[in-house]
């Protein structure tokens, strides 16, 4: 099964929209039976929305292929952007000129990205500079909750996923809704660590590249 193929099971109609609105698209008008139609200059594609349909995944292809026609991209390209569009990304990145480094070194890597995400969790829940060993159950259960995504090309980058649930269905009247209420994701706990984590790592760079 190719990365387009898999891609057809986890994307959703809100991820598409959400990535077409993010990258200039807009809704034309009324949706078309089981379709939605977005256009960007000289340039339409069509949204299936039911996700139950048979032809489901080759429309997703075809929403894909169209994609990267337009931006005269790789389709895989397309896939991988849209494989997270509906979860938080925070990429860490360790620089290192080596080709490979031993397995002993990836396995702290993998360790400091749980203690970052644990650590992130502890000040969504207190905020302070320090925790110490305080680290509450919910901190924990955070580092369990989140993943690590598909590696990409560069120095040494873990992807940490945190998935932020099903987006609230656009109903579609007039002009185009949006597509998440602001209010409820303030108030989600996996939503306000991904910020922290977005913060603290804005700072280091700040700290140790700019300055």
């Amino acid at each position: 099964m190719t990365n387009i193929d898999a891609l057809a099971s986890e994307v959703t109609p809100a991820g598409l929209r959400a990535y077409l609105k993010a990258n200039s698209w807009h809704f034309e008008g009324k949706p078309l039976p089981r379709m939605e139609l977005w256009a960007r200059d000289s340039w339409e594609v069509l949204i299936p929305l039911n996700r139950q349909a048979s032809d489901y995944p080759r429309r997703i292809r075809n929403f894909i292929e169209d994609i990267a026609g337009e931006r005269g991209s790789r389709a895989e390209e397309i896939a991988t952007e849209l494989r997270y569009i509906e979860d938080d990304v925070i990429d860490l990145e360790f620089d290192d000129d080596r080709s490979r480094i031993p397995l002993s070194e990836a396995a702290k890597l993998m360790e400091g990205a749980r203690s970052f995400a644990v650590a992130n969790a502890c000040s969504a829940m207190h905020r302070r500079s320090y925790h110490g060993r305080s680290q509450p159950r919910r901190a924990r259960e955070y580092a369990d909750f989140v993943g690590m995504g598909h590696t990409r090309e560069g120095s040494f980058i873990i992807p940490i996923v945190s998935p932020i649930g099903v987006m609230k269905p656009v109903i579609i009247e007039g002009d185009q809704e949006p597509l998440i209420d602001v209010q409820s994701e303030i108030n989600y706990f996996p939503r306000r660590v991904t910020g922290i984590m977005a913060d603290v790592l804005r700072e280091i760079h700040e700290l140790a590249v700019v300055r």
